[in-house]
């Protein structure tokens, strides 16, 4: 699911999970609960100016 939410699959394999978000609302549940959790997660990181940032792929996923 987070690969879905991150862009790394192919298009074909994200127009075949889309379908299936179309028709399994367990699944398009789960993912919007993840999107909420990575925005709110982005946002925390941006806004605490205190502490250094973090870098790397690992980051530019977030």
């Amino acid at each position: 699911m987070d690969s879905y939410i991150s862009g790394e699959f192919s298009i074909e394999v994200i127009l075949g999970v889309s379908r299936h978000l179309e028709s399994c609302n367990a699944c398009a549940d789960e993912l919007e609960a993840r999107s909420r959790l990575r925005n709110r997660l982005r946002h925390a990181v941006r806004q605490d100016a205190g502490l250094p940032r973090p870098s790397g792929k690992g980051c530019e996923r977030l």
